[in-house]
């Protein structure tokens, strides 16, 4: 089980694919109310598993051992944010 953990390739896939699922979601969503706000909350989820990945990519030359931890709480960040983002109710 660690070792799947571990696994720096499994960790990139996953991230990738929470954020592509993330970024469908908000892309769908609708921000009539929104107005120019609506282009930077679009682009959120995807910014935030940008920073995830840089972060996993920096802790991984850092530290060998745990650095899935970074991975699980950038996921988790990113499907807060989108539910947040899909919560909100643009309408004025």
């Amino acid at each position: 089980m660690m070792r799947h953990l571990n696994n720096k390739t499994y960790n990139y896939i996953t991230i990738i694919i929470v954020g592509l699922l993330t970024q469908v979601i908000a892309f769908n969503l609708d921000y009539s109310g929104a107005g120019m706000a609506a282009i930077i909350v679009v682009w959120l989820p995807l910014f935030f598993c940008v920073i995830t990945l840089l972060l996993y990519f920096l802790t991984h030359l850092a530290i060998k051992k745990y650095n899935w931890i970074v991975s699980i709480f950038g996921i988790l960040f990113t499907i807060y944010i989108t539910i947040g983002i899909a919560l909100t109710d643009f309408k004025i």
